[in-house]
């Protein structure tokens, strides 16, 4: 029986040993990881050089040049249509899931999941199927932020943007959207994250969707 090629990425070494630690242990000789990336950049250089069956990919990897998690799934999607997807994350927003989904992830994996089994995950997603791996997942927030505040801090453009990513649209999107640069939109977005706080996409999103915006 061929054997199931997999590509892994995370932006955390630890993460990434560990995936691929998991792989080799529970994977029975029916699947093998014939590529490994930090980053965004390294990620599309392995599929570009390597022939594989799935990509099992961290979805906030900032470093890099694509560090948009959905324009990244999307870029790949495109590319190489006969990948399998499958994206482990830590975002439990509804909207931002339906958002990875859109973009042409095949399956969602929750990182707070029995990390033995990511190896039934990656077997069954081989077969296309588009499911969400998670037991726990929730769509709340701990956030006290009102809209009242948000409409103090960010600018209405800051404000406009980060609305329009956490309801799932992409950076290329928005500037279209907005016939802006993609420059320009991410600038906003970074912006608006460094006013609010937050250091990453997954609180950004749960920022949103808390204060009822999305």
């Amino acid at each position: 029986m061929k054997k199931i090629r997999i590509i892994i990425a995370d932006d955390h070494p630890l993460v990434l040993l560990g995936l691929k630690e998991v792989i080799n242990r529970y994977g029975e000789d029916k699947v093998e990881v014939v590529g490994e990336a930090n980053d965004p950049d390294e990620l599309w250089r392995c599929l570009n050089e390597k022939a594989c069956d799935v990509v099992v990919t961290d979805f906030n990897m900032p470093s890099g040049k694509m560090t948009d998690g959905l324009e990244l799934i999307s870029r790949i999607r495109r590319n190489f249509p006969s990948v399998t997807i499958l994206v482990v994350t830590m975002v439990y927003n509804s909207s931002m899931i339906n958002a990875i989904f859109k973009s042409g992830a095949n399956g969602v994996f929750d990182k707070r999941e029995e990390l033995p089994v990511l190896v039934g995950a990656i077997r069954s997603i081989n077969n296309k199927s588009m499911t969400l791996y998670s037991s726990r997942w929730v769509d709340k927030s701990d956030s006290h932020m009102t809209q009242a505040d948000l409409e103090r801090k960010l600018s209405k453009r800051e404000l406009e943007v980060i609305r329009l990513y956490a309801s799932g649209l992409s950076g290329r999107e928005i500037a279209k959207k907005l016939n802006k640069s993609e420059k320009t939109i991410s600038r906003q977005k970074r912006s608006a994250m460094e006013k609010l706080g937050v250091e990453s996409d997954v609180y950004l999103n749960q920022t949103i969707s808390a204060i009822g915006l999305i």
